[in-house]
C-alpha cells in the first residue's frame, strides 16, 4: 500500500512538474546537495538561503520550491526501524542542553547493531496536501555490510542532508520565535 501511494506521489510529481528549469524563477540556489540515492544519479537538494526555499530534484523533475517552515519534520529509517527524527521541538530541546552539538543529539533515538544493512530511507514531511513527503531511498533490498566503503559514504551524505535538514528546522523556528515576539 505504501509503495502505491509512493509511487502515485512520484507520478503526480513527475507528471505535473517536470521541467527542465527551476519552477520557482526567485529561487537563488546558495547551495546544492547531490543526495547518493539508490538508481539515480542526479538526485540533489537545491537550497536558496536568501529567500529561505528549498527544491527536491531527482532527475530532470523538479519539486515545486518549498519554504523552509513546509517542512513539519523528518526521520530516517534503517532496516525498517526509525532511526532518528528532527523536529524544531526536538532539536530546540537539545540545542538548549547541550548545545550546537545537541541539536542532533536532542532527536536521537536509541540504535540496534546491525552488522548488515538492507534498507536505508529518508522521508521529509511536508505541509503541502498534494505531496506530504518526500521519500528518499539510499538503500532498498541489498545487504550492504555497515563497514564497507559504500555504507560509510552513504550514510555520511545522510548526515549531511539531515544537517541541513536541522538547519532548515532552525530557520523555521527562528522565524516562529521572531514572529511571536513581534
Amino acid at each position: 500500500m505504501r509503495k502505491e501511494i509512493q509511487s502515485s506521489v512520484y507520478s503526480n510529481m513527475k507528471n505535473e512538474q517536470q521541467k527542465k528549469e527551476l519552477p520557482d524563477v526567485d529561487f537563488i540556489i546558495s547551495k546544492t546537495i547531490s543526495i547518493l540515492a539508490s538508481g539515480w544519479s542526479s538526485t540533489k537538494f537545491l537550497i536558496d538561503n536568501q529567500n529561505k526555499k528549498f527544491i527536491y530534484q531527482k532527475g530532470k523533475i523538479y519539486s515545486k520550491a518549498y519554504k523552509f517552515s513546509d517542512i513539519i519534520n523528518y526521520e530516517v529509517y534503517e532496516n525498517g526501524k526509525s532511526q532518528v527524527q528532527g523536529r524544531a521541538g526536538s532539536a530546540l530541546i537539545g540545542g538548549a542542553f547541550f548545545g550546537l552539538g545537541g541539536l542532533i543529539v536532542g532527536s536521537s533515538m536509541s540504535r540496534n547493531i546491525n552488522e548488515k544493512c538492507n534498507q536505508l530511507k529518508l522521508i521529509i514531511r511536508l505541509n503541502d496536501f498534494n505531496y506530504p513527503q518526500i521519500v528518499i531511498t539510499y538503500v532498498d533490498n541489498v545487504d550492504w555490510d555497515k563497514n564497507g566503503w559504500t555504507y560509510r559514504n552513504m550514510k555520511e551524505n545522510l548526515q549531511s542532508v539531515c544537517s541541513m535538514l536541522e538547519f532548515m528546522l532552525n530557520e523555521k523556528t527562528l522565524e516562529q520565535s521572531s514572529t511571536v515576539k513581534q
